[in-house]
């Protein structure tokens, strides 16, 4: 067994993989809210800095260009389960827009619920 430390960019791979899987995992049994399309949206976010960083230092990043590409099709998933699930339930009018940036940020009034 392997016991010396994990470099922090194993960690980071292994830590959005993982968020990545999760999310997947719940999408495929068709489930999603908000809170976790905003997880995979951010996780993304992260994953395209971390291989800005590897880029700058003239590191591979395929294996992080497979990331990005998973995990930005498991937040369309996501966001389409949602969607769907807003109009099942036909809560079009109070969901606003659930999904854009103004509502993904916790501004001083987190009861927000995404309406302007």
């Amino acid at each position: 067994m392997n016991t010396e430390p994990l470099e922090i960019e194993d960690i980071t791979g292994l830590s959005l993989t993982v968020l990545g899987v999760l999310v997947e995992a719940y999408a495929k049994e068709g489930y999603s809210d908000p809170t976790m399309y905003r997880a995979i949206r951010a996780s993304t976010e992260l994953a395209k800095n971390f291989k800005a960083r590897l880029e700058l230092e003239g590191r591979n990043t395929d294996g992080v260009l497979d990331l990005i590409t998973n995990l930005e099709l498991t937040a369309m998933e996501s966001g389409e389960i949602v969607n769907r699930i807003i109009k099942e339930n036909g809560w079009e009018e109070t969901a606003g827009n659930w999904s854009s940036p103004a509502s993904m940020t916790c501004d001083g009034d987190c009861e927000h619920d995404g309406e302007d």
